[in-house]
């Protein structure tokens, strides 16, 4: 079942972290306790964890992005699963941080066109981080 990953709050005192780098890309698989973003939060640098093996279906943050704590930041669970009402309740909760879409490379305006069930999750062998780093190799 998916789920949405969330910006951690590490003290009482913390009220955003700053994304400094995601370690994994849409549509790759992550094991349980690997590291999925890098954060930061006054002085300190933290990383985040998946909680299952899984897939990230959706990165909704980009790097540099300062998120409130308890905001989504990603949504983790298995290829093909709908994920287009949690988008949507991601989006709402979310404002006005832009919505980062790796696979689709669309604007907030373009994807507020298209529905968001038919938003892609591709598999890896497809997704396009995959298949630029295949022709960088050639």
């Amino acid at each position: 079942m998916a789920s949405f990953v969330v910006m951690p709050k590490c003290d009482q005192e913390m009220a955003f972290g700053e994304i400094l780098a995601w370690k994994k890309t849409e549509g790759e698989r992550v094991a349980e306790g690997e590291t999925i973003f890098d954060f930061k939060t006054g002085t300190t640098i933290a990383a985040v964890a998946a909680a299952s093996n899984s897939v990230v279906l959706a990165i909704m943050v980009h790097p540099g992005a300062k998120v409130p704590v308890d905001m989504p930041v990603a949504i983790l669970g298995e290829y093909g699963e709908p994920i287009g009402v949690m988008m949507a309740e991601a989006r709402k909760r979310l404002g006005k941080l832009m919505i980062f879409d790796a696979i689709t490379g669309a604007t907030e305006k373009m994807k507020a066109q298209i529905p968001l069930d038919e938003l892609p999750c591709t598999p890896p062998d497809h997704h396009p981080a995959v298949l630029d780093n295949a022709a960088k190799k050639k």
